[in-house]
């Protein structure tokens, strides 16, 4: 009867093992989470192009569709208006927006460089640096990232703001405007810069940048997708850190996915940009403090003068927390 018995338990468990392995077979594989992304179809959103080619978003079961625009300001205006779940724009948008009380939430930084926006001056019209800025017509876009850029220029060369005069241009206008001499000098981004210069012959021009101002690009959501859309953007953002480490370490081929991805013609003005952008994933205090100074530079500017937020309240942190714990190095709201 032992034997028998044995014989039994062990022909009950071959069934069982049986049975569940016809159960995994049939089990239907999981569908993809999937978000509306958008993309300005500038290198602010490199870290997405890069994480789509070497097929990271397909490791995290996620698909990502893009939908296009032609600047971050548009992209913050589609996440807000519900078109698209998550979207890339430099801080300026985010700072704007949430200074005007808008629902916008922060999940991070995707790069940073010093020298994207910068003015690019006439040297016929006598100036060769800051300082000669001094009583002369600056073409921009206002309330721009471009356009703070110039404020923090002059205040650190010591000039007043109000000591030149402001044309507001699209960016666009810039180098036609350059060039008839209806301005001395443009505060625009690349790829504007480069197209600007173009129109001169070498050495005509100089491009002034400022280390006191550091454009960051970012990732934000609106509170309720951060609510519903967790798991989602949780494989977004575990993406994005593997396109971060990839893109420092295979700088030449990180430049070509975006070159492919952006489908760049001209491609000589990214490639000389490229250098100066480090991708960094992060929630940290350089973020905080450039959000909180450009929100009381706004609010200067605006008529009545609104109270400027507590800006490290629209940070979403769980997602970086989880994907890299080092990564966020800025205290949550309330002192957490």
């Amino acid at each position: 009867m032992n034997a028998i018995a044995r014989n039994v338990s062990g022909w009950n468990t071959l069934v069982l093992l049986m049975a569940v392995t016809v159960l995994s077979a049939c089990e239907k594989p999981k569908a993809p989470e999937q978000l509306v992304f958008a993309d300005p179809n500038q290198p602010m959103a490199a870290l997405a192009y890069i994480a789509e080619a070497n097929g990271y978003f397909k490791d995290e079961n996620l698909t990502v569709t893009y939908k296009k625009f032609t600047s971050g300001r548009d992209c913050v205006n589609s996440v807000l208006g519900g078109e698209s779940d998550v979207g890339v724009a430099t801080e300026f948008p985010f700072a704007n927006s949430i200074l005007q009380g808008k629902d916008l939430r922060i999940i991070g930084t995707l790069y940073r460089t010093n020298d994207n926006a910068a003015v690019v001056a006439r040297r016929d019209r006598g100036i060769g640096k800051a300082a000669d800025l001094v009583g002369k017509r600056i073409g921009l876009a206002p309330n721009t990232n471009s356009d703070y850029m110039l404020s923090v220029m002059l205040r650190e060369a010591g000039i007043a703001d109000d000591a030149i005069t402001r044309v507001a241009l699209q960016p666009e206008q810039m180098a036609d405007a350059l060039e008839k001499g209806q301005v001395d000098a443009v505060a625009t981004w690349a790829p504007h810069i480069v197209n600007a210069q173009a129109r001169f012959a070498k050495d005509a021009t100089i491009v002034l940048s400022t280390p006191a101002y550091t454009e960051l690009s970012m990732l934000g959501a609106r509170a309720q997708t951060i609510a519903k859309r967790k798991e989602a953007l949780q494989r977004l953002v575990n993406a994005l850190v593997r396109a971060e480490d990839f893109a420092n370490a295979h700088s030449a081929e990180a430049l070509q996915l975006v070159i492919d991805h952006m489908a760049v013609k001209q491609d000589a003005a990214l490639r000389q940009d490229w250098p100066k952008l480090k991708f960094q994933v992060r929630l940290d205090n350089l973020l905080l403090t450039a959000l909180a100074n450009e929100g009381e530079w706004l609010a200067r500017r605006a008529r009545p003068s609104p109270a400027v937020p507590d800006y490290r309240a629209t940070f979403a942190p769980e997602f970086l927390e989880s994907a890299r714990t080092q990564s966020v190095t800025v205290a949550k709201a309330g002192g957490g």
